[in-house]
């Protein structure tokens, strides 16, 4: 499964200027403690990387015999992410991350000289998915987790409503307009046009799990409705 969460990146710096300052914090395996950037690939908009950073702890284990045995565990967490400055405003994404990523986003800030700002991204993933519809009209939603479902004055509900195919439609359908909540996640079955199709999870905080075969350039498709779904911040 293949994991990716976009984040908006201001910055005064240009690309170029980025990439120069994330080379130069560099990864030491010898170390105890040790951080570092590694760019893998890049163009005169985007750029590709990994951040690895390594941390040991001195762990002890009581053994049955009441002594106690001291060893030290090193840990390396991986975080492959990208930058890319192709649509209107900076864009940031992480792919597979790590369980904690802050790491990394301190790195960055301390490498970039605090200069990048990066924030969390909120979708409207209704409108997520109507606009992939209006450019694959054979997706289908198959799974909605829906909340502050407004049953009567304070107080709500959250549901998860499922099926083979159209479940958006049909949940519009039964409920009325002022209770309909907002739609934290939902999956929808993507179709190709072999006739084979894929599943894949949307998420408010725009983010998605697709399966690992699912296509780069259709990931681009799915950012691209994403960015047009962005909550306007009041």
């Amino acid at each position: 499964m293949r994991r990716i969460r976009w984040f908006k990146l201001t910055s005064k710096s240009e690309l170029g200027k980025i990439e120069r300052q994330i080379r130069a914090q560099k990864f030491s395996l010898s170390e105890p403690v040790s951080s570092g950037f590694r760019v893998e690939s890049k163009d005169s908009s985007w750029l590709k990387g990994q951040f690895v950073h390594k941390r040991t702890v001195d762990q002890k284990i009581t053994l049955p015999s009441g002594e106690e045995f001291s060893q030290e565990i090193a840990t390396i967490d991986v975080t492959k992410f990208g930058i890319d400055y192709s649509s209107d405003g900076g864009l940031l994404y992480l792919e597979d991350p790590p369980r904690t990523t802050t790491p990394f986003f301190s790195a960055l800030s301390q490498a970039t000289m605090f200069d990048c700002t990066i924030d969390p991204i909120e979708v409207n993933v209704e409108k997520w998915i109507e606009h992939l519809l209006s450019w694959n009209e054979g997706i289908s939603v198959t799974y909605m987790d829906v909340a502050g479902i407004a049953l009567s004055q304070g107080v709500i509900a959250r549901v998860a409503v499922a099926g083979e195919k159209d479940v958006a439609a049909v949940f519009r359908e039964a409920m009325p307009l002022g209770q309909r909540g907002r739609i934290e996640s939902a999956k929808i079955r993507y179709p190709f046009q072999d006739g084979s199709s894929l599943v894949v999870e949307l998420s408010c905080r725009a983010s998605l799990k697709a399966p690992t075969s699912f296509p780069a350039e259709e990931i681009q498709a799915l950012r691209d409705a994403m960015l047009l779904s962005i909550k306007e911040v009041k």
